[in-house]
């Protein structure tokens, strides 16, 4: 009778026990359950915050191309004008000195026709 009357008390602690535990493991996996939402929710506060930075300074990125392409183009477009002034000034030489190559040429070629030629005698 005192085995079974200590079988019982031990029983009953073992229940006891056994419903102590089991609470404090559904307060800890609820726990658990808490804090993993929270950090999933503070990850995606954070993604979403740099999210919105990396399209920010995507855009910014962007602007500062487009400058430094219509600054190269407009350096590349005064570089043509003035190759283009250039190459006119060359071509105006050129012909200025055409002509007066030609000169030379018809006021050499009278002079040997008629110095070079009368003293010759043809």
């Amino acid at each position: 009778m005192l085995e079974s009357r200590i079988i019982s008390k031990v029983s009953g602690m073992v229940k006891a026990s056994e419903s102590v535990i089991l609470e404090k493991v559904d307060y800890t996996d609820q726990n658990n359950e808490l804090r993993v939402k929270n950090q999933r929710s503070d990850f995606m506060g954070e993604a979403k915050n740099l999210k919105s930075i990396t399209k920010e300074r995507n855009i910014l990125f962007v602007q500062e191309v487009k400058k430094v392409r219509e600054d190269v183009n407009k350096q590349i477009h005064e570089l043509r004008e003035e190759m283009q002034k250039e190459v006119a000034a060359v071509h105006h030489d050129n012909a200025s000195v055409n002509q007066k190559v030609d000169i030379i040429c018809d006021a050499v070629t009278r002079f040997v026709k008629l110095y070079v030629l009368d003293k010759i005698g043809i």
